[in-house]
């Protein structure tokens, strides 16, 4: 029998917080819940801790709107892309985030990258975020497009090209 994974219900969130006001939850803990979708979380503005780790969970989307959002643990799921971490450059009170054991993480530059795309960031994978790897992080080229074999262009690859034509003339 295939294993199936699961919504995140209103139900399920109740159940575990012991409230029936996802608005006001402000530390939700779905660990090794079999989640696949957890879409009700942008509902959850108050939202400033999520323990979602060990879970099926393959996007970062639904966290976009989770502005009060300071921790995230969401290791051992199935994120693949760097730009997943697009979804959560708008939440500038994120300071800790544990994301490692995810296809994503085992992206050459996977760190730089994250440093680089949430500056406020202060502890990634369970290492504090040094100031020194802040600044080479920002320092850092342009982003690399996540995986050889796609053809993505970043914003600063454009803007660079931009720029050059514009020296041109």
């Amino acid at each position: 029998m295939a294993h199936q994974t699961k919504t995140l219900t209103a139900e399920l969130i109740m159940f575990k917080t012991k409230t029936n006001q996802l608005d006001r939850i402000r530390n939700l803990n779905l660990c090794a819940n079999d989640l696949a979708d957890i879409s009700i979380v942008s509902q959850m503005a108050a939202l400033e801790v999520l323990s979602v780790s060990v879970n099926s969970i393959t996007t970062l989307k639904d966290l976009s709107e989770c502005a009060n959002l300071k921790e995230l643990y969401i290791r051992r799921n199935s994120i693949e892309r760097l730009e997943e971490i697009d979804f959560l450059v708008p939440l500038q009170n994120l300071k800790i985030m544990w994301l490692a054991e995810n296809p994503v993480a085992q992206m050459p530059g996977y760190r730089q990258i994250v440093i680089k795309k949430l500056t406020q960031l202060e502890k990634l994978d369970n290492v504090e975020v040094s100031e020194e790897e802040r600044h080479a992080a920002l320092n850092a080229g342009p982003t690399p497009a996540a995986g050889s074999h796609e053809s993505a262009h970043d914003s600063g690859t454009e803007t660079n090209s931009f720029a050059v034509a514009a020296a041109r003339r």
